[in-house]
């Protein structure tokens, strides 16, 4: 995975991607899915399931707290697929 620098307050990044963001900026982190029937899109927080759903995963006025892997699960009836973004904040 590469990582993607900050050069903007707000920065979106897909899915797989690594991002490195400056504390206090915002980070969108979009789901790309594909199937038929359409999939059911969850996301994890550090492994947990967030009330997140839809395709995109927005972090707002990011803090250390926010460090960590995000990811999204894409499910229909045909099986799973998943795709992770690790979130490195610096700073406060």
């Amino acid at each position: 995975m590469k990582d993607v620098g900050v050069k903007y307050k707000n920065v979106q990044v897909r899915v797989g991607n690594n991002v490195t963001i400056l504390a206090g900026f915002n980070v969108t982190l979009k789901c790309v899915t594909e199937g038929f029937p359409p999939p059911k899109v969850s996301w994890f927080k550090f492994g947990n399931e967030s009330s997140n759903r839809g395709s995109t995963y927005h972090i707002a006025n990011t803090s250390k707290s926010d460090e960590g892997r995000y990811t999204c699960s894409a499910k229909n009836v045909f099986g799973t697929d998943d795709k992770s973004s690790y979130v490195t904040v610096i700073g406060k």
